[in-house]
């Protein structure tokens, strides 16, 4: 049976931690497929949305959340 991983991010704009993010999943996706079901869940959009592995679910946040994310 393959375990489920959930991860949360603010947005997935041009930054360390989505980058490194956008890595991991990718790594998961080489060497773990078969192990991990994986999802993103992200309140905003951004540019490394597109780098995100097509095996890892991505869910949206809604329009409030969307604006939440939005620095200041």
């Amino acid at each position: 049976m393959r375990q489920r991983i959930l991860f949360v991010a603010q947005n997935m704009d041009v930054g360390g931690i989505q980058t490194s993010l956008v890595n991991l999943l990718k790594y998961i996706e080489r060497h773990h497929a078969n192990e991990y079901e994986v999802t993103l869940f992200s309140f905003g959009k951004g540019a490394l949305l597109n780098k995100v592995p097509n095996s890892v679910s991505v869910i949206l946040g809604n329009r409030f959340l969307q604006l939440s994310a939005e620095p200041f």
